[in-house]
């Protein structure tokens, strides 16, 4: 659907979730459209307001679009938003993507993020799908998302999430890693983020039992032993010696 007629429509308020009204709305049309997107196509597991989108935070809504013809995904800022712009989280993901990090970003503005649409389910639905249970497979899947967060946490940034990465880390068809949503990312504070998304996936109730059961990794102290030693120094060497000691 061309921007012009979503902002017109029963559904524009998408653009600028909750208080959005026609004028804004009519603006933040214009300023996309200055950005270079053309379309946007109301798909995606969360609802919101009767329309399907990419997902929903509580300072913005992510949307499927098109941008210069191809597909990608729209992060527009929500009218409600204590953020006044989306540039600081702009650049904190063009720092991660210097490092290997997070989906590409392709342009900026102040309410708007046009990035690289990421393929695949949300790690927490691909631990409960048949595709965990080879081994195989689950280890390549936590070992690519340790290294990611490894590049994250050697760049000095925090993504500030990856304690819950249920819904921040998405497993592509062939089990690439993309970490995603960088809204409350920060340069400023201690990167965290491989032992926040290892405590998650090793030793956490909820997504450690389908990762231990096909991979049958070393004992949750184990695992502890080998956090707190990669915590202590944060060194190449440590996080060598934490993906040999899970076996990954």
């Amino acid at each position: 659907m061309a921007v012009d007629r979503l902002a017109a429509g029963p559904h524009g308020h998408v653009l600028g979730y909750p208080r959005a009204t026609p004028r804004r709305l009519a603006a933040r049309a214009a300023a996309l459209r200055a950005l270079g997107v053309t379309a946007v196509s109301l798909e995606g597991p969360v609802i919101l307001g009767g329309a399907r989108v990419l997902g929903k935070g509580y300072s913005s809504v992510v949307l499927a679009a098109r941008w210069r013809r191809r597909g990608v995904a729209l992060k527009v800022r929500r009218t409600d938003s204590p953020r006044r712009t989306m540039l600081a989280e702009a650049r904190l993901l063009a720092l991660a993507n210097a490092a290997g990090a997070g989906p590409r970003l392709l342009a900026r503005s102040r309410n708007a993020l046009v990035m690289e649409r990421a393929a695949g389910a949300p790690i927490g639905g691909w631990l409960a799908s048949p595709a965990a249970r080879r081994a195989g497979a689950v280890r390549a899947v936590v070992r690519r998302t340790l290294e990611s967060c490894r590049a994250l946490d050697r760049a000095g940034i925090d993504h500030g999430e990856l304690s819950s990465p249920s819904r921040h880390v998405i497993v592509g068809d062939g089990h690439e890693i993309t970490i995603v949503d960088f809204e409350s990312a920060s340069a400023s504070r201690r990167a965290s983020n491989v032992t926040s998304a290892a405590q998650a996936l090793l030793i956490g109730a909820s997504l450690s039992a389908p990762v231990r059961r096909a991979c049958g990794l070393p004992g949750r102290e184990d695992a502890v032993v080998l956090l707190r030693a990669y915590k202590s120094s944060m060194s190449d060497a440590s996080f060598a010696a934490l993906l040999g000691g899970l076996g990954l």
